[in-house]
């Protein structure tokens, strides 16, 4: 007799404490205008049993300035937020995504189990938009709000450029944050960027890719 392992959905407690860490993400982000598709219980609703791939949880916008200037987007920044239906995020979903994006610079896709090899393998070949993958799982906290976790603060090119010169280095120099860090993953700071860490004496970052197999397990896979 042979078996098949099916999606068990977030349960709604779970699904409501990820849904504030969300907004409190995207808020720390500088995200403005968030603007949810319904009200959580029937995005819940949606969730566990709606039968299409993928289903609009939110968007947000955000205007660019000088020291962010983004290559997906041109007046400002647009982003929208989707929730894999199915345990497993795949190809067909990542279509579906590309259908109702709209001219949306940035996507962030909440998923419940892994990423399908296929699609995981054309993943950093993207150039047409911004795609950020999260597990439910690294939703399950605010991390940045841990007692233990300092602030952190991803510099300027003007600030960059102040620091380096203050340590007559380049920014290879510092030393390395990798990009699977919680605290990276939840301000989603892009790699090259060098952050200030406020501990009781400041730090400095260089954010940088992780080894090969730290990046493919751990970012994917977990």
């Amino acid at each position: 007799m042979s078996t098949t392992k099916s999606k068990v959905p977030v349960i709604l407690s779970v699904w409501r404490q990820c849904f504030q860490v969300l907004m409190e993400m995207l808020t720390d982000r500088a995200w403005t205008n968030i603007q949810t598709s319904s009200n959580i219980e029937t995005l819940h609703l949606q969730y566990c049993n709606a039968k299409s791939l993928v289903i609009l949880l939110a968007s947000a916008s955000r205007p660019i300035s000088n020291d962010s200037l983004c290559r997906f987007c041109t007046n400002e920044c647009k982003l929208s937020i989707f929730v894999c239906l199915a345990g497993n995020f795949t190809s067909p979903a990542l279509q579906h995504i590309e259908t109702l994006r709209h001219n949306v610079g940035h996507v962030l896709v909440l998923f419940q189990d892994k990423v399908t090899a296929t699609l995981r393998d054309d993943f950093f070949k993207l150039q047409k938009y911004e795609l950020e993958l999260k597990h439910f799982y690294q939703l399950y906290v605010n991390v940045s709000k841990h007692r233990l976790v300092p602030a952190h603060h991803c510099l300027s090119a003007a600030e960059e450029s102040e620091i380096i010169a203050r340590y007559r280095c380049t920014k290879d120099k510092f030393p390395a944050i990798f990009v699977t860090d919680p605290v990276v993953r939840y301000y989603n700071f892009p790699v090259g960027s060098l952050l200030e860490i406020q501990r009781p004496m400041l730090y400095y970052r260089h954010v940088v890719l992780a080894p090969a197999k730290t990046n493919y397990e751990k970012f994917f896979c977990d």
